[in-house]
């Protein structure tokens, strides 16, 4: 059966549109219903301030919520008293315990040597600098002759520097008293007990041949002026007078000059000595390292093993008597207060 048939017609497009436009119509009617009936409504004002008798508004009370349990179970509000917690999970993981291996040593025998003594036991605890054991070697022993040889050249060398330097004192002052014209008598009361060495025999010898020469010209120049002695004779000892003048003269810069270069020989040789012992000591710290000190007796081969911090004695690995090699292990010192844990966490 056709649609004609049946009494059904379709719509016209001037009908669809006129549906379409009433269908507009009443959604823009509604929507400007919904929203005119908030826009027009009455808004809840706040509750005016109370006043307070001077008249000031007093501010306004908070608000209130009030929740049920149900209502804050949905919400996922918990209420609990505050307390101080890890915020952090713990866990618990395998770990392994260890030395600090800045504070695990082994002390090795700086020299080859030999073990005379065992001051500590295994398990001991031990203080800073506190004497481990007791070693001898050759090596120390011929190093240690060699400071002490050291040491008497440069006490040699300050005897030698001390002498030169007092003569040369006592010598400018000896040659400027000299200046003055003293007699011999007075130049030897002055300077007896005071060091010249070998200046007083040139410097005095000389000074004295001297004033015997002008001792001569003094009583040969009247007797000259008065004919009783030639004119040859005063000449000749006049001249005898210019040659000692001149004696004396070479003789105190000769004495001045030398004892300057003798002041200035034992200087070098001075600190020549200061030198060789800084280093005939400086090898034997080197040779004993840094835990070794020396032992104070008449036994030059021997020397201390020192502990470098306080700690626990872990291993003896030398026996009294027993011959160490260089830097063979002596003894392992660790210190139990400071530890390490290693653990693997995931």
């Amino acid at each position: 059966m056709s649609e004609r048939s049946r009494g059904w017609t379709p719509p016209s497009f001037k009908q669809i549109r006129s549906y379409i436009g009433s269908i507009i119509v009443v959604v823009i009617l509604f929507v400007a219903g919904f929203w005119g009936s908030h826009l027009l409504a009455p808004r809840h004002s706040a509750e005016p301030n109370e006043t307070t008798e001077e008249g000031v508004a007093a501010p306004a009370k908070a608000a209130v919520v009030n929740l049920t349990s149900v209502k804050l179970e949905h919400a996922g509000i918990h209420v609990v008293e505050a307390e101080q917690r890890d915020v952090q999970e713990t866990r618990t993981v395998a770990a392994t315990i260890a030395y600090d291996t800045t504070r695990y040593v082994n002390l090795v025998a700086p020299v080859d040597c030999v073990v005379d003594a065992l001051l500590v036991k295994p398990g001991q605890m031990v203080k800073q600098a506190e004497s481990l054991a007791i070693l001898s070697s050759s090596e120390v022993a011929l190093s240690r002759s060699q400071v002490s040889n050291c040491e008497a050249d440069l006490r040699l060398a300050q005897i030698h520097h001390d002498w030169h330097n007092k003569t040369r004192a006592n010598l400018l002052d000896l040659l400027e008293a000299l200046k003055q014209n003293p007699t011999v008598e007075q130049v030897e009361s002055k300077f007896n007990d005071r060091t010249l060495g070998q200046y007083r025999n040139n410097v005095l010898a000389s000074y004295g041949r001297l004033l015997l020469a002008r001792s001569i010209v003094s009583r040969t120049a009247p007797l000259s002026d008065q004919g009783i002695v030639a004119g040859r004779a005063a000449e000749t000892r006049l001249g005898q007078l210019n040659e000692a003048s001149t004696a004396f003269k070479t003789a105190c810069e000769q004495s001045e000059y030398e004892s300057r270069q003798e002041l200035t020989e034992s200087e070098a040789e001075l600190e020549l000595a200061k030198r060789q012992l800084a280093v005939a000591q400086e090898r034997l710290r080197t040779l004993l390292g840094p835990f070794g000190e020396e032992f104070p007796s008449e036994t030059q081969a021997a020397f201390y093993l020192k502990a470098p911090f306080a700690g626990r004695i872990e291993h003896l690995h030398a026996a009294q008597s027993a011959r160490i090699d260089k830097g063979q292990p002596a003894l392992v010192l660790a210190d139990p207060d400071r530890l390490r844990v290693s653990a693997m966490i995931h």
